[in-house]
């Protein structure tokens, strides 16, 4: 069973899940999720455009971090708590092809992605305990991902997590959107309503945040147009960040219901190896200066 660990020196939640050093490694063989091998995942929680001829499927995942069944009861009181990890953790499918990559998606193939991505966003959200939900990507062994074949993730926790009250509290603070004005000179690509830059202060040599023009709090908040213009330049920043490095981390910071923050995808090409000052301080070593990363993006 998977266990919530509080660390009471920094504040954060630690998820305590051995089970999760046995799940399968794939990156060369089979993929087991290809189309012919549903039986060998959990059952299915949503298929686009159908159960029978589906382009993107959603299931629980076969090795959770977290369990769907149990409560979440931290005694706060106590140095170093601990609670049942309680919560919900599934897998989105972006393609029925194993050797299709994101960046290389067609509009149809974009447009069920991000209504996966919603409906699941939303679905764990009205799980009675639910407070944040986490969307993400790993490609790329580098960035975490057991198995090549292009899939995201999502989590689904009893609690708001440290770094997410964070940005909500910059956001409120109105940070971002002095930031983002201050950033606009670093901007690798503008559309309509989204505009791409690799901000000064990056952590990463070459990140990337992608960015509504007209501030949103989540997913759910862009219509049609707004929604394929944005999984368009999503598609393209990963094939531009795929010129430095093949692994990379996609993260999708929404609001929970009744929240407000600024929603943005952040990018991160998997270039760079932390050590001893980044984890003795949390100060980081950036390699890149933001003109050199933005002329390579451009």
């Amino acid at each position: 069973m998977s266990e919530y660990r509080f660390n009471p020196f920094d504040g954060r939640v630690v998820i305590v899940a051995s089970h999760r050093a046995g799940r399968p490694i794939n990156f060369h063989g089979k993929s087991p999720f290809v189309p012919e091998n549903e039986g060998l995942t959990p059952p299915t929680t949503l298929a686009l455009p159908s159960p029978q001829d589906w382009k993107v499927r959603c299931f629980n995942n076969a090795f959770p971090a977290l369990e769907r069944k149990g409560k979440y009861a931290p005694r706060k009181k106590e140095l170093g708590w601990r609670s049942a990890a309680f919560g919900d953790h599934e897998v989105i499918v972006e393609t029925p092809s194993q050797a299709e990559q994101y960046e290389d998606f067609d509009e149809d193939q974009r447009m069920l992605v991000f209504e996966a991505y919603v409906n699941r966003t939303e679905a764990l959200y009205n799980r009675p305990g639910i407070e944040y939900v986490s969307l993400f990507k790993n490609h790329g062994p580098k960035a975490g991902a057991s198995i090549g074949h292009e899939h995201s993730q999502i989590l689904a926790l009893p609690f708001i997590p440290q770094e997410a009250q964070r940005r909500m509290d910059a956001y409120g603070k109105g940070l971002y959107a002095k930031a983002i004005k201050a950033e606009a000179k670093n901007a690798v690509k503008k559309t309509k309503r989204f505009t791409l830059i690799r901000p000064s202060f990056a952590i990463h040599p070459y990140e990337l945040w992608l960015y509504p023009n007209k501030p949103a709090s989540r997913l759910a908040d862009f219509d049609a147009a707004a929604a394929g213009e944005f999984m368009a330049c999503l598609c393209d920043a990963v094939r531009r960040v795929k010129r430095v490095a093949q692994d990379y981390n996609l993260l999708f910071h929404q609001s929970p219901p009744g929240k407000r923050r600024f929603f943005y995808a952040q990018l991160i090409p998997r270039t760079n190896t932390w050590a001893g000052l980044e984890f003795e301080s949390g100060v980081i070593i950036n390699s890149k200066t933001v003109k050199d990363a933005v002329t390579a993006l451009r």
